[in-house]
């Protein structure tokens, strides 16, 4: 592979995909945004994120973004987490 294959930072990977980047982040979490590093500089190759965006979209072209979760999700789930823990023993 040639290195104009190669993305390189965060900011060109989301600039490529179409997205910001606190969503390109949301993607490589929860969605398996196909990336790698060499030391603390993430780098993605177009030809893997093309292939993995046909995937994702099933052939339409369009992400859908992960919604990110709310306050409320978190604090319920946290609360949920330590009454399992508490009750557990």
């Amino acid at each position: 592979m040639q290195s104009a294959d190669l993305l390189k930072g965060w900011g060109e990977i989301a600039q490529y995909v179409g997205v910001d980047v606190s969503d390109t982040l949301r993607l490589a979490k929860l969605d398996g945004l196909p990336y790698f590093r060499m030391g603390n500089t993430v780098y993605c190759r177009k030809s893997r994120l093309d292939a993995w965006t046909k995937t994702v979209s099933h052939g339409t072209g369009r992400l859908k973004i992960p919604a990110v979760p709310t306050r409320r999700d978190r604090e319920s789930s946290t609360v949920r987490k330590f009454a399992i823990f508490r009750y557990a023993r």
